[in-house]
């Protein structure tokens, strides 16, 4: 149930409960919204049969400067997995940010930078892990655009402290135009490699590409690689995942896609078509096939061949 208040905000009150023969679980949440022509905050609580998470946050949108903040407290014994999702357990964290923002200065039609900071504790560390970051983020008056993140902290893993940086960057064209570009670039300096099972350093790129031929045809072009350092600093391993993908419009109803993932890091290949037919409005008819091959032993051996048709059906009553 929700209930709107003071024009743009709104309080919700949600109860759900699954029983069997056996037991029964239930959770009751109570959220709100506060809404302004610049400010957001937003809380939610929930209460499980055997624990409780609360989270709140803040998002300022001042015209010179933004504010944001999050606090989430999700208790150990908080369990809903016959109900619903939640993304941990005995974690509590606090982040808040701030930094100015300017509008149409020289090329940019946008400039953001600022500053955070933030603490994060899991149930069974001895204590709180901590990081500072900050930002830079320009957008072009051609649509044109990047930003670049760093973090720098302490965390526990393992049973283990240990202290690292981290940086994000990444950029994007104008996606009005007929070519597309956009990628990121992201490193850690230390952290655990659970893959490998040792602390080392790590990061991946990624390449983006999409081309609209004409209005019908659109070929997309995904490159990713991981770089995994060994704990000496050497070169672990480089690996390589090549999504291409074609989109195409036999008609103003029937559509295909064609989708391929080779993968030099698991060797495991896939492909995908997937035909689509909008027979009339908000009903469709698919058919797709799905073929997995495995090249671990160089033979490119069939894995798995699924082929799959679906109806989907708006009733009007």
């Amino acid at each position: 149930m929700k209930i709107g208040m003071f024009k743009n905000s709104d309080l919700g009150i949600l109860y759900s409960e699954v029983r069997d023969e056996s037991n029964s679980q239930g959770v009751l949440g109570i959220d709100g919204t506060f809404r302004t022509r610049e400010l957001q905050l937003s809380s939610q609580i929930a209460r499980s049969d055997s624990g409780y998470a609360e989270l709140a946050k803040l998002d300022w949108y001042a015209p010179k400067f933004i504010v944001t903040g999050k606090y989430e407290n999700y208790d150990q014994n908080f369990d809903i997995e016959r109900i619903g999702y939640a993304p941990w357990k005995g974690v509590t964290e606090y982040y808040l940010s701030v930094g100015p923002q300017f509008f149409n200065i020289g090329p940019f039609y946008t400039l953001t930078t600022g500053v955070g900071s933030g603490r994060r504790k899991e149930a069974d560390e001895p204590s709180w892990g901590y990081w500072i970051n900050g930002w830079f983020s320009p957008e072009f008056k051609n649509n044109c655009g990047g930003s670049s993140y760093f973090y720098k902290g302490k965390s526990y893993e393992m049973n283990r402290w240990y202290e690292y940086y981290q940086t994000t960057i990444s950029f994007w064209s104008d996606n009005r135009k007929v070519f597309v570009i956009s990628g990121n670039v992201w490193y850690k300096s230390y952290g655990f490699n659970y893959r490998r099972e040792y602390f080392a350093s790590m990061g991946t790129n990624d390449l983006y590409l999409d081309w609209k031929v004409n209005p019908s045809l659109t070929l997309s072009f995904n490159l990713s690689n991981t770089l995994e350092w060994e704990p000496d600093g050497d070169l672990e391993e480089l690996s390589w995942v090549l999504r291409p993908t074609l989109q195409y419009a036999l008609s103003k109803d029937f559509h295909l896609r064609v989708y391929s993932e080779p993968n030099t890091d698991t060797h495991i290949h896939q492909f995908n078509v997937l035909l689509s037919y909008n027979f009339r409005p908000k009903s469709w008819f698919y058919l797709a096939l799905n073929e997995t091959r495995n090249n671990t032993e160089g033979k490119m051996s069939p894995k798995d061949r699924i082929i799959v048709a679906k109806l989907r059906y708006l009733f009007f009553l």
